[in-house]
């Protein structure tokens, strides 16, 4: 998620040597090795985080609110549970993913959520199911674009476009351009592309923080390109390792009330 990016060891690796070919061109082969590392480390280890999302819009009063996520993995990838305000969402990332949601006011049991429903907005932020999910990091087409620099930091860039029956949704979305941290092997920048690769929606890692013997994300910054609207997502308590029961995260399960680690 957004929430804890990857695993993360308290003494970063050394950057390795630019992934270009003798010509200047992107290693494809290096690419396609640097992605499966990211996709094996996202969310490798069971977490506990509490956060606080803070709505500043251009103009008028900011809102805040306070939410809970536990992570852990199965066999189809990283799985995510979310609460929020009075609602809990269930979220699987990788492959194939999907999501639920069941609300406390309710009480009708856990809903499906489908591909279009992705993207409305949780606890009237700009973080979305979508957000927490990054299915983009799974998707098929995606081309390794080379390495750059965003705020002085080595990144690998990929592009990503999305999957037919996700398209079909949500055709205002054309492709999503995403940056890997070289040194961290975290999601460090993630653009929504829409017609034209106008930049209509930025996802950016602000820091890092310890928690034991790792390093998790410290916040993230979402901003709404046309509205200048942005929402920043603060991790206050963060625990890393500490496993949690394969029922947690189940559909059927989201009305019960797990406690801390």
């Amino acid at each position: 998620m957004v929430c804890v990016p990857a695993r993360l060891r308290a003494e970063p690796k050394r950057p390795r040597p630019t992934a270009q070919s003798a010509e200047g061109i992107p290693d494809k082969t290096e690419g396609a090795e640097i992605l499966r590392q990211m996709r094996r480390t996202f969310l490798a280890e069971d977490a506990y985080l509490e956060f606080e999302l803070k709505v500043m819009p251009r103009r008028g009063d900011e809102t805040r609110s306070e939410g809970r996520l536990w992570s852990s993995r199965n066999g189809e990838g990283p799985m995510m549970r979310l609460h929020l305000d009075d609602a809990t969402f269930l979220v699987q990332s990788g492959p194939r993913p999907m999501a639920w949601r069941w609300s406390d006011r309710e009480r009708s049991g856990a809903t499906t959520l489908d591909i279009s429903r992705w993207f409305a907005p949780l606890a009237e932020s700009d973080l979305s199911v979508f957000d927490v999910q990054m299915p983009f990091l799974f998707w098929d087409d995606c081309v390794y674009e080379g390495p750059s620099r965003v705020s002085g930091r080595m990144v690998e860039t990929f592009l990503a476009k999305p999957p037919p029956e996700f398209a079909a949704q949500h055709p205002e979305l054309t492709a999503i351009r995403f940056r890997i941290d070289r040194t961290y092997h975290a999601l460090l920048l993630a653009e929504h592309l829409g017609k034209g690769s106008v930049v209509t929606k930025t996802f950016r890692l602000i820091g890092l923080k310890r928690a034991g013997d790792r390093y998790t994300m410290k916040a993230v910054e979402i901003r709404d390109e046309a509205t200048r609207r942005k929402t920043r997502l603060t991790v206050g308590e963060a625990q890393i390792g500490v496993p949690w029961p394969v029922t947690m995260f189940s559909p059927d399960q989201l009305a019960t009330k797990p406690g801390k680690p």
